[in-house]
């Protein structure tokens, strides 16, 4: 990569200001510990403002107080494994990568069969042939249903992480499905030797 860096010399490098914080930001942002040192406001702030998805919330009646016990053992557990748990995470929030709009033909591009449209996420996560395959590659000795998934603040560090890996691969696999179909290829069912290879070449990139 030295290269890059070819035509900056080093009092060039020198010369740049580093311009500080503006003292309202650093005021709404530092906690101060002592006359020497500082803490983020952040971990403050999410003590007193729970995050709770409202839809997952309305479906699954989850109260903030399940929220908070749930976000905690979440964060613990990213503390001891940074970047690790940040499928998961997304899930609960409901992003919409986890979340694709039913296939138009109305076929799952996973397992192949007709589905409706309504319960698509329902089908994909949970009872997809091939998702429940994933599922039991991983080892995952919990039932295969929503309230293993989301907010639930009784899982162990490996539950989480096996959770993760789960929804990492339904994610990977469904998309480079769904993008396989919308370039106009015949999608091939998926036998049980593949998805074996999926799940360990998916899991190898977590």
């Amino acid at each position: 990569m030295a290269h890059y860096f070819q035509f900056i010399t080093s009092s060039q490098i020198t010369s740049i200001i580093i311009q500080p914080p503006e003292e309202d930001a650093w005021q709404q942002f530092m906690l101060p510990v002592d006359n020497y040192t500082f803490k983020s406001r952040s971990r403050a702030h999410w003590e007193t403002q729970i995050v709770t998805p409202n839809t997952w919330s309305r479906v699954l009646s989850l109260t903030p107080n399940k929220w908070k016990q749930y976000w905690k053992i979440l964060s613990n557990a990213k503390q001891q494994h940074p970047y690790r748990l940040e499928e998961l995470h997304r899930v609960q929030l409901g992003h919409r990568r986890h979340y694709p709009p039913p296939p138009t033909d109305g076929v799952c591009h996973l397992c192949l069969t007709s589905i409706d449209s309504t319960d698509y996420h329902d089908h994909l996560y949970l009872h997809c042939s091939i998702s429940k395959v994933v599922w039991q590659k991983l080892h995952i000795s919990l039932p295969q249903e929503w309230i293993t998934i989301i907010a639930n603040y009784n899982l162990n560090t490996t539950q989480l992480l096996l959770l993760n890996r789960y929804s990492h691969i339904i994610h990977q696999l469904y998309s480079l499905r769904r993008l396989a179909y919308k370039e106009g290829n015949v999608l091939d069912p998926l036998t049980l030797p593949l998805i074996k290879n999926w799940v360990s070449y998916l899991s190898s990139s977590l």
